[in-house]
């Protein structure tokens, strides 16, 4: 991976912080500013705060289909269970929930969007292994993938949105939670044809143990990766964001990885 571009950014105390910034482009960031509190946060993009009736939007995950742009991005209500998705269309501010067909959905967070031959599909979690596809599960499988220390979530977990390298494989970037202020980034790879899942670790020189791949495009023949890093959570005081750009050589994705996991489905 080769360093494109970053921007640093301290703040005193944890209101009016950026982060989460993702990208369509080297010089369009969207990201989450969060004002006073966790739960008082909106969409930036372009100096526009995107929804900004519907406070506390997260974590934006941008994709393109059908060549309009949209991101996927999710709503704290007060726990896990009660969270909702939505899909913005970041050019009209058009937008709906998503929801799934499945009686007593656990919605949770960290969802990756992905576009494959102009359809949108959604991974909802790597363990179980789950994609959506207008609103129902089409693929679940059990991986036993490692839990997060303390917790019964798997440590695998969404970032970047996927996107398609060539007529079968889709690929993306995620973050591996150890503990809630240790975030390993990890890439995942969808072979459609051969129906397999594959994840691999990665090396990664980072500045700070909190690394968040937020986004995956290609601009000008070129693929790039956004990650977020931070000196601690989002709630703390003396906090450091960093925004980091790679370029990303596909043909040597094989040289970045540290191990293998494969799972059929």
């Amino acid at each position: 991976m080769e360093l494109i571009k970053e921007t640093k950014k301290h703040y005193n105390i944890p209101k009016q912080i950026e982060v989460f910034q993702s990208y369509y482009n080297l010089n369009e960031p969207i990201f989450r500013f969060i004002n006073e509190n966790q739960d008082d946060s909106y969409l930036s993009y372009k100096n526009i705060f995107l929804l900004n009736n519907l406070k506390g939007l997260e974590d934006p995950r941008p994709f393109i289909l059908n060549n309009k742009r949209y991101i996927l991005t999710q709503k704290w209500n007060g726990c896990f269970e009660n969270i909702k998705m939505y899909i913005i269309n970041v050019d009209t501010n058009e937008y709906k929930e998503y929801i799934v067909n499945e009686p007593n959905f656990f919605y949770g967070k960290n969802w990756v969007p992905f576009v494959y031959n102009n359809e949108l599909y959604i991974i909802y979690g790597f363990d179980p292994f789950i994609i959506l596809k207008d609103g129902n599960v089409i693929v679940k499988i059990n991986t036993n993938l490692e839990k997060q220390n303390g917790v019964n979530f798997c440590q695998y977990r969404g970032g970047t949105n996927g996107i398609q390298i060539d007529d079968n494989i889709i690929i993306g970037f995620g973050h591996r939670t150890i503990n809630s202020t240790t975030h390993i980034p990890f890439l995942w790879k969808l072979d459609i044809k051969n129906r397999r899942l594959i994840i691999n670790n990665i090396n990664y020189n980072n500045y700070f143990n909190i690394i968040d791949p937020t986004s995956l495009w290609i601009e000008n023949n070129n693929y790039y990766l956004s990650i977020c890093e931070s000196s601690n959570r989002w709630d703390y005081n003396n906090l450091d964001i960093y925004s980091r750009i790679f370029k990303i050589d596909i043909s040597k994705l094989n040289q970045l990885t540290i191990d293998n996991k494969e799972f059929a489905f």
